[in-house]
């Protein structure tokens, strides 16, 4: 379809259910594919995502986006430019499957993808079904970045308790702000 981008599947006619968004948080679960037009980003190790995935995935590992080489996530600029080379723009709703393995990190993502502008995102709490395997991201951007970031939802601080990874998962949980300090 037009302004659409390649390889991502709009899931109405797969639609069994619909999404619940959490009471008291930003970000919302799905235990089924829903409605209209949905980007599925499956954080698992490419090996596991290539093999078998949720129905027009694509493969971005954790790692990648939750670890920048110093055991933080990347720089939203990064994070950015990385979100266009699997064909995000921002406006599609963003479905994030982590697989049985890391659901803490599907959250810390989902967190972090909520902050970078992404209009809606879902953390995928259904079965381990899946379908064939997804598809690797391009070495360049399919699509531009363009949602403009909330930056409300970010705040400085001199230190904080938590792992930035934790204080993500939690704010997508919970909502709030997220507290971003030197070194973390």
């Amino acid at each position: 379809m037009p302004g659409r981008p390649h390889g991502w599947v709009t899931a109405a006619a797969l639609v069994l259910g619909s999404a619940m968004p959490l009471a008291a948080g930003p970000v919302g679960t799905a235990e089924v594919l829903p409605g209209g037009y949905v980007a599925v980003l499956d954080i698992r190790d490419e090996t596991y995502c290539g093999a078998a995935s949720l129905p027009g995935a694509r493969c971005l590992p954790a790692e990648w986006i939750l670890d920048g080489g110093q055991g933080v996530p990347i720089g939203f600029h990064a994070l950015r430019w990385l979100f266009g080379t699997v064909g995000l723009s921002g406006v599609e709703t963003l479905l994030v499957y982590g697989g049985g393995g890391g659901p803490e990190d599907a959250w810390a993502v989902a967190g972090l993808a909520l902050l970078a502008g992404q209009s809606e995102v879902l953390v995928w709490t259904g079965s381990e079904t899946q379908a064939d395997g997804g598809e690797s991201r391009s070495f360049s951007r399919e699509a531009v970045y363009t949602a403009a970031m909330r930056v409300e939802m970010m705040a400085v601080a001199d230190a904080a308790p938590r792992t930035l990874r934790r204080r993500l998962a939690d704010f997508a949980r919970a909502g709030g702000t997220v507290d971003f300090a030197p070194g973390t």
